[in-house]
């Protein structure tokens, strides 16, 4: 069994604490988690690529204090200078006609979030059998989020919000509710010094049979990092490197 689950949901909740050593479940449950996030996904009618666009990330903001931005998200704040994370679907893969209409963009902007139920206007998140998608605070906050980081993208992409045509916002509660991910985050346990590489979960762990991937394990977050973090649950249960392996196959 390979759980590409959230670890802390895995561990108490899935499997069940009194499987583990008491120092493991103790590791676990004092990991603190990575901020999450908010994600607009947009639709646009026009073609960046053809106004000249690469595929490539764009990030936005105006301010350098960066300790400051996240002190204020992790006070459960939103920014005095909120940045924003451009991200183009259809430019990276143009040959895909289910992304967009020809002549139109699908793209993302997003941007680290509180976690805080507080500052989303809840009591309770989805995994506890809490309910926000009604709720007016709810969709007062969502909607003023999104609103503040399509203007820092607009800076960028001038006319983003005139050019929107289809638009859906994904909070740190939705991905709670979809993923079951604490504190609804993308991104697993924080990569900080005392909560990297040797001090994540290995692939393998004390049950029998049980095996761990995605972000919260040494491989860390990210594509590349769960990529490989994959790999590395692989060659635990097939007990071979499997990275290796692959090469030597790639090579011929």
């Amino acid at each position: 069994m390979i759980s590409n689950a959230d670890l802390k949901r895995t561990v108490f909740d899935l499997v069940g604490s009194e499987h583990f050593p008491a120092e493991m479940v103790e590791r676990v449950g004092g990991y603190t988690m990575s901020l999450p996030l908010f994600v607009e996904y947009l639709i646009l009618d026009r073609d960046l690529g053809a106004e000249g666009w690469s595929n490539g990330n764009v990030y936005v903001g105006s301010d350098d204090d960066v300790d400051g931005y996240y002190a204020q998200l992790e006070a459960g704040r939103w920014p005095d200078h909120p940045v924003a994370y451009m991200t183009f679907s259809s430019l990276k893969d143009p040959s895909n006609t289910r992304l967009c209409r020809p002549g139109q963009t699908n793209m993302q902007v997003m941007t680290a979030a509180p976690r805080s139920y507080e500052f989303w206007g809840i009591e309770a998140g989805p995994a506890s059998g809490g309910r926000y998608r009604l709720g007016d605070k709810y969709r007062e906050r969502r909607a003023q989020v999104g609103e503040s980081i399509l203007e820092v993208a607009e800076r960028a992409l001038p006319g983003l919000r005139d050019s929107i045509v289809f638009s859906e916002a994904a909070t740190p509660i939705t991905h709670e509710r979809f993923t079951w991910s604490t504190g609804g985050t993308s991104y697993g346990i924080e990569c900080t010094p005392d909560q990297f590489l040797f001090n994540r979960p290995s692939p393998a762990t004390p049950v029998r049979g049980l095996f761990l991937a995605g972000a919260s394990t040494m491989g860390a977050h990210g594509i590349a990092g769960t990529m490989g973090g994959g790999v590395m649950a692989a060659s635990a249960v097939a007990e071979a490197n499997v990275q290796e392996l692959v090469g030597h196959r790639l090579l011929g």
